[in-house]
């Protein structure tokens, strides 16, 4: 009985002893941060400011880590910055892919103070495409023209000369602008004209389009189409109309603006 007692006040007294000091942790304060960000859309190469305050112990010249978020991906690390001498911060961050991605800032544990990260923010990267790399074709051939000495590519030619063709887009509806130029292979009157259909579907009939005409004297004509946020499909018909053999019309260095970094492949219509 005396043996029992002894044990009982043992395991008594390490559990008055363990208690103040669970008490103790239990008090730790954590890092608290604020963040701003200076866009929610950005293209790729553009960089992305962000800035924000930390308060906590020895909050004043304190590490911290600038992480990303690519989608429902994991936490990464892209940058290591340390806090002023009234705990604030300030960097940007580069904008190196496309779709939407999340910033945040850590702020690592001490002997003071418990972990600490900021709310996160969400923006959406967006790229240029190369327009021609996923389309299909029908009655252009890509190569190059030479404009005013100059050589272009990728330029898509009709195959058959005075004759049309064909560059189908498939968006996937993440895109919101078309860009290409449009020439004439030599300074003469002879003209070319480039026409964009935009639907939902490539079997639709088109829901909205224009047309661009330039002349063999124009030199190259760049144009910039907006892509309607409901339209999967964009067609490009590249329209030749010159009297001499020799001479082609070409659609230049079609492309398109989107918050993904690869387009479906297209597909012709049957």
């Amino acid at each position: 009985m005396r043996t029992r007692a002894l044990a009982i006040a043992v395991t008594t007294g390490l559990v008055l002893t363990l208690a103040p000091a669970t008490a103790h942790a239990a008090k730790k304060p954590t890092f608290k941060l604020s963040i701003s960000t200076s866009r929610s859309v950005a293209d790729v190469g553009q960089t992305i400011a962000i800035s924000g305050k930390v308060s906590g112990p020895k909050a004043a010249k304190k590490r911290l880590l600038v992480q990303r978020k690519v989608g429902g991906g994991a936490w990464k690390t892209v940058r290591k910055i340390t806090t002023t001498s009234k705990r604030r911060y300030a960097t940007t961050v580069p904008v190196t892919t496309a779709g939407q991605q999340y910033l945040r800032v850590v702020a690592p544990k001490s002997k003071k103070a418990r972990a600490g990260s900021s709310t996160a923010r969400g923006f959406v990267g967006w790229r240029w495409l190369d327009a021609g790399a996923s389309a299909a074709t029908d009655g252009l051939t890509r190569g190059s023209l030479r404009i005013d000495g100059k050589v272009h590519a990728p330029t898509y030619v009709p195959t058959q000369h005075n004759d049309d063709g064909y560059l189908f887009i498939d968006t996937g509806r993440s895109c919101d602008a078309l860009v290409a130029g449009l020439a004439v292979e030599a300074p003469t009157a002879n003209q070319a004209m480039v026409y964009v259909f935009q639907g939902r579907s490539i079997t639709d009939d088109p829901e909205s389009f224009s047309v661009k005409m330039v002349s063999g004297n124009s030199g190259v004509v760049e144009t910039r189409w907006p892509i309607k946020r409901q339209s999967s499909l964009v067609a490009m018909m590249v329209d030749e109309n010159t009297d001499n053999a020799a001479q082609s019309a070409g659609l230049i260095k079609p492309r398109v603006h989107c918050s993904v970094n690869a387009l479906p492949q297209a597909v012709l219509p049957l």
